[in-house]
């Protein structure tokens, strides 16, 4: 016999509303979630769940809306889940199209565990929606510790795009990306923080890789769901500390402009209204070179720069990460950062985070 959880998400016709959950966190939510009755969807990369269990059967009730089937790269064209129990890294979870079950633990007998859920995988493969949890008569939950957020603005590196592969000439695929492989929840780990990323391939701060001025993360970073308004979170508890690393993709078809300026400017001014006196980090791209002409990591240093000028905000702070050396270091997909790479950059980012926090001013 399984017990359902009407305070999670219920299985049973009982609805819950997001207060309720928020007074009861039997399950804590990582990232962005859209509550919508008595389910709730998410697209970020790294999105997730986080429970303390106690018994021996727990499920999960997923409905993955990507289309499914072979993708054209390899593997499955579909959502998968990083499946992590006390500790320990398990199969990945690939998500079939529609609503499905799937099994997070199944142990002979009763025990104690600790169980992360994290979306590999990123807003363009399709959002998932979370209809329940369910478990054996005899088990329980109870409220996982909340840990400090980092939230971290990025692009596909901050993805971990490609990262399962080493052949740089391999197109993208769901399967061979791993947002928690990326530098970001690298970092975050180091921190022992909880990772809100919000991210996404192509995306920058004022227009996208093809020069698309609706892909900038500025827009839609209250969203829950990429290019649905009304998914917009409200009433959303400052971080710990924030960090935006975005500008790549601006400057891949030349400068971009004092548009750039602008907006960049704009969206350190509304991080800052949101979460006043944390400590907001901009950083240089680790892939940004001054190999070309319009030397575009000078350029978006020189425009953090005249922020933190500006503004006076010594909670602003530059950080310039040592630039990615891929003939050293490795590729993933289409050229991308490689899983050794995320780890250097991801250090190094820790240290910057960690030094930050304590210069904090208050």
């Amino acid at each position: 016999m399984l017990a359902s959880i009407a305070i999670t998400l219920a299985m049973t016709q009982s609805s819950v509303n997001l207060t309720a959950l928020e007074a009861n966190p039997l399950v804590t939510t990582l990232g962005r979630w859209h509550w919508e009755r008595d389910t709730a969807r998410a697209q970020w990369p790294a999105t997730g769940l986080d429970m303390q269990f106690r018994g021996s059967k727990l499920f999960v009730d997923l409905e993955d809306n990507a289309p499914g089937g072979e993708h054209p790269v390899r593997g499955e064209n579909s959502n998968q889940f990083n499946l992590v129990i006390n500790g320990k890294v398990q199969y990945p979870i690939i998500l079939k199209p529609g609503k499905n079950r799937y099994s997070l633990v199944d142990a002979e007998k009763p025990g104690e565990f600790s169980i992360q859920l994290t979306k590999r995988t990123e807003s363009h493969v399709g959002w998932v929606r979370w209809h329940g949890i369910s478990y054996d008569a005899k088990a329980s939950l109870k409220p996982p510790k909340r840990l400090p957020r980092l939230d971290f603005y990025g692009d596909s590196d901050a993805c971990g795009y490609g990262v399962e592969t080493t052949d740089k000439d391999e197109n993208f695929s769901p399967t061979t990306e791993n947002a928690d492989l990326a530098f970001a929840a690298v970092a975050a780990k180091k921190l022992k923080m909880e990772l809100n990323l919000i991210a996404a391939s192509g995306w920058g701060i004022y227009r996208g890789y093809g020069g698309e001025t609706d892909l900038g993360i500025p827009v839609v970073h209250r969203l829950a769901l990429v290019f649905e308004p009304k998914t917009e979170v409200a009433n959303i508890s400052p971080p710990a500390v924030i960090v935006v690393m975005l500008g790549d993709n601006d400057f891949a078809k030349g400068d971009p402009g004092s548009n750039f300026d602008a907006t960049y400017t704009s969206f350190v001014s509304q991080l800052r209204k949101e979460s006043p006196k944390v400590p907001i980090l901009l950083c240089v791209g680790t892939s940004m070179t001054d190999n070309t002409e319009k030397q575009p990591r000078s350029r978006v240093k020189s425009v953090i720069l005249e922020i933190i000028k500006e503004t006076k905000d010594k909670n602003i702070h530059l950080v310039e990460i040592t630039p990615y050396d891929g003939e050293r270091e490795g590729y993933g997909a289409d050229w991308h950062t490689s899983r050794i790479g995320h780890w250097r950059i991801g250090s190094e980012m820790a240290i910057a985070i960690s030094q930050a926090l304590k210069k904090r001013k208050v």
